[in-house]
Formats: structure tokens, C-alpha cells, sequence
């Protein structure tokens, strides 16, 4: 009898291959951080406070749509991180970046429609930093970055055998 699988705190979450790089662990490691980070930010700015979600002064239907946003946010975000589990391909990691790719775009989108505030609060418009903005901006370059990790071949360490010759090296021996 085969004993059971491992389960608790030494066993991965998305066990990689027992080969995997460093580079697809690094990879899987970006993705996991882009997507879990997008649902706790949105969870903690626009969900669980005063200023969106709960907060009396907005119309119930912008409410309604806070709400449907992060259902569909917390659903994507769930495939993508089903895409991390195994080997991870070219297009398993056009996955695993759907949540991030296709959440964060929207702010930038957003901040261009007319009527429209990046701040939630007279603190955060204080501060002249639209962190929202950032933090967009920063999540899309990490899943980018994991996008062509995964995307281009890895290079391999050379051999010594394999060290290209000069140049001039033929036409010495002919001489």
C-alpha cells in the first residue's frame, strides 16, 4: 500500500515538477503574487470599508456592480490560479495572468472617463499620490514579467566543449 498523499504546511499549494527551475518556481511565484494581491487590494479598497461597497451615500446600483466586479474578480482569480498547478506552458500562463490583465487595465481606463476621481478619499487626494494608479501600473508589469518568463526559452549553461572558436582559428591550421 502507497501511503497517503502529504497534505499541511509541507506540501505546496501549486506543487511545481520535481525538476522545475528556479526560473518557472520564480515565474509561478510572480503570478501567485499578481493574483492573490489583486483579490486582497480590491477586497481591502473596495470591498470590506466605508468608502464603496458599504457606504451608504453611493446609489445601491454602483453598489450592486462593486459587488458583481469582485465576484467575477474572485472567480477569474480562481483559474488563474488553477493554471499555476503543473507544468506551466505558454498559454497556462496567459491564464494564470487573466485575473491581473484583466482587472488592472481598467483603473487606467477609468481615470480617462470624464466625471470620474482616482481618489476615494480627501487623505488620499492630501497626499497628491493616486496609489490605485500605482499599484495598477506596478501588477501589470509583475504579470508581464511573469508573461515572458514563461514565454521565451530558458537559456542553458554552455559546456566547456561547446565554447565557440575564433574566428581566425582555420586559417592559422592552413597556413
Amino acid at each position: 500500500m502507497t501511503p497517503p498523499p502529504a497534505t499541511g504546511p509541507e506540501m505546496p499549494v501549486f506543487p511545481t515538477a520535481p525538476g522545475a527551475s528556479t526560473r518557472t518556481r520564480l515565474t509561478k511565484a510572480l503570478f501567485g503574487f499578481t493574483i492573490v494581491a489583486t483579490v486582497l487590494v480590491v477586497a481591502i479598497a473596495d470591498v470590506f470599508n466605508s468608502t464603496h461597497l458599504f457606504n451608504p451615500r453611493w446609489p445601491g446600483h454602483a453598489r450592486f456592480h462593486i459587488g458583481m466586479q469582485f465576484t467575477t474578480l474572485v472567480l477569474v482569480s480562481l483559474a488563474s490560479l488553477g493554471a499555476l498547478a503543473g507544468p506551466l506552458d505558454k498559454a497556462k500562463a496567459w491564464l494564470a495572468a487573466l485575473a491581473p490583465l484583466t482587472f488592472w487595465p481598467g483603473l487606467l481606463v477609468a481615470w480617462f472617463i470624464p466625471g470620474t476621481d482616482v481618489y476615494a478619499t480627501d487623505e488620499l487626494r492630501q497626499m497628491g499620490i493616486p496609489i490605485n494608479l500605482g499599484l495598477s501600473l506596478l501588477f501589470i508589469a509583475v504579470t508581464l514579467w511573469g508573461v515572458w518568463l514563461a514565454s521565451t526559452p530558458e537559456k542553458t549553461a554552455r559546456s566547456a566543449t561547446d565554447v565557440p572558436r575564433p574566428i581566425h582559428a582555420g586559417r592559422q591550421a592552413a597556413s
